[in-house]
């Protein structure tokens, strides 16, 4: 069955929903119309159809709309075949949702919808069916060649994303926490897409202004984006952010917004926890290989779950041992920003510390031949101080590290983390075994598999980051009581860090430590 959909019915005259009326839903049935000035044009009236999800009505959200929204979603997909969408979508509107407050507003909430567009593949915007699965065994049992799709990512996910290149997508989940990430995701993407579609769809102009090509660099079209923006109801701050975002796609994005509403399918496939077990499975096995080929599987292990950049920064030298080519590179005006900062940080006119920035001015100067070059050896270089990768290669998205204490050199380590009697380190027979941090119940998986395979655990350190009701930005929360939504269980830790061990090394922030955690769902 086809997945389009129709274009929308003009009528001679509907009633105007947004007028002085006594209802609060301003999303109305399949089968009404609506009319509204939604132009400058205030005696232009264009009747449209609004046969887009509804909403009948606000009421205080609790946690019982959530436990709904999750079990109704979950109940769905169950099903062997494919699901819409547009099933969830008044339960979406129920849990009033902080990353999305606009949900029931006619207009575009853009922060929930960016925050969709960078947490789904550019090419999101040509599919209608989405695939969940959790390995590649699962997809080709069904039929589905992903070995053989593209490839994509996501800016701010680390999921394994395949596009067939026409109107589906199939991603890899590694545990009911990353459905419970990707649904709502989904469904805020097509509430926002829809409403979009309506207001470029009032008036019979706005596409043909879209459809006009001229030079980006003239006046005319300086006006005719800023029409676009005005009848879409866009922000400007918001509009640039759209624009950095989709960059020279932007027009040809809401064309095709334009021209089709977004009507997601879902289907799930396996999605058992026999599934998630095995997955996890055969992401450990390469990491167990490479611990018995180094004769490491015996050792004391710490065990870090944070990224893959700041400890292997801290310990191995590789950053700092280019500290003058780094400094060229800032200093050299190709990013105005951080030739600015460099200098402000020599001259000593802004807070802030040397090494810090030498960590940040490397993700830009890795993009140079310099950069690249060094890419090339970093392997080498770290193995040689026995560092040690393993890249995701099944369903989960998840990188891992092994350090051996014993190879470090202790010159070479960021100076803030040398301390008296380091010279120990090369007598140590311990490992750290670091992993980028996974999401939710997967992060539960993971940390069982590695318990169950690993004898001599002497430490588990969680960093991450948080919303929180108290501080700011650059804050250090420090729980020792965390609450599971997932369990209903409340843990009590012993935490070994206190707000005197971080402090010294905060110039921005304040580290809070006593604190309370909730590990929600999806999370």
């Amino acid at each position: 069955m086809s997945r389009k959909n129709r274009s929308p019915e003009h009528s001679d005259y509907a009633p105007d929903p947004f007028g002085d009326q006594p209802q609060d839903s301003v999303f109305l049935h399949e089968d009404s119309n609506i009319i509204e000035d939604l132009d400058a044009h205030p005696t232009t009236h264009t009747a449209v159809n609004t046969s887009f999800e509804h909403d009948d009505g606000r009421h205080e959200a609790g946690k019982r709309d959530v436990e709904l929204y999750i079990r109704t979603y979950n109940t769905l997909l169950r099903s062997s075949g494919e699901i819409s969408l547009k099933a969830l979508v008044q339960a979406h509107y129920n849990i009033d949702s902080s990353l999305h407050p606009e949900a029931r507003s006619p207009y575009p909430d853009m922060s929930a919808f960016i925050y969709s567009v960078l947490r789904l593949p550019a090419s999101i915007v040509h599919c209608d069916l989405v695939l969940l699965g959790q390995s590649e065994e699962v997809f080709l049992q069904q039929g589905f060649q992903v070995d053989g799709w593209e490839a994509v990512t996501a800016s701010a996910r680390r999921r394994k994303w395949f596009y067939d290149g026409k109107e589906t997508l199939a991603v890899y989940v590694a545990s009911v926490s990353d459905t419970d990430d990707i649904v709502p995701i989904l469904v805020a993407f097509q509430i926002e897409w829809n409403k979009m579609y309506y207001l470029l769809n009032a008036d019979s102009t706005t596409m043909q202004l879209l459809e006009t090509r001229m030079d980006r660099t003239s006046p005319v079209f300086a006006e005719i984006t800023k029409v676009l923006r005005e009848r879409l109801h866009i922000h400007i701050d918001d509009w640039h952010r759209l624009e950095l975002i989709w960059g020279d796609r932007l027009w040809q994005n809401l064309l095709i917004i334009g021209k089709q509403r977004k009507s997601f399918s879902l289907r799930m496939l396996g999605g058992s926890h026999v599934g998630f077990v095995r997955a996890t499975r055969k992401w450990w096995a390469p990491v167990e290989q490479l611990l018995d080929k180094l004769g490491l599987q015996e050792r004391p292990v710490y065990f870090v779950s944070s990224n893959t950049h700041s400890l292997v920064n801290l310990v191995s030298g590789s950053i700092l041992n280019r500290q003058d080519e780094l400094t060229r590179f800032a200093l050299s005006g190709r990013d105005p920003y951080l030739a600015e900062e460099c200098r402000k940080l020599q001259q000593g006119t802004v807070p802030g510390n040397w090494q810090n920035f030498l960590y940040f001015a490397a993700r830009e100067w890795m993009h140079t031949p310099a950069g690249r070059e060094f890419i090339r050896n970093r392997e080498r270089e770290e193995q040689e101080r026995g560092i040690w990768h393993v890249g995701a290669r099944h369903g989960l998205e998840i990188d891992a590290q092994v350090f051996e204490l014993a190879r470090l050199r202790a010159m070479e380590i960021d100076p803030r983390c040398r301390m008296p009697g380091m010279d120990h380190l090369a007598r140590s027979q311990a490992i750290i075994l670091n992993i980028d941090y996974p999401l939710g119940m997967a992060a539960y998986r993971m940390m069982r598999e590695i318990m169950e395979n690993l004898v001599q655990m002497r430490g588990i350190y969680i960093l991450g980051k948080a919303a929180t009701l108290n501080g700011s930005i650059g804050d250090v929360m420090i729980s020792n009581v965390v609450l599971d939504e997932h369990s209903q269980n409340t843990f009590w830790l012993d935490n070994c860090f206190t707000a005197q061990d971080v402090q010294p090394y905060q110039i921005y922030g304040s580290g809070l430590d006593n604190q309370r955690a909730v590990s929600g769902k999806g999370t």
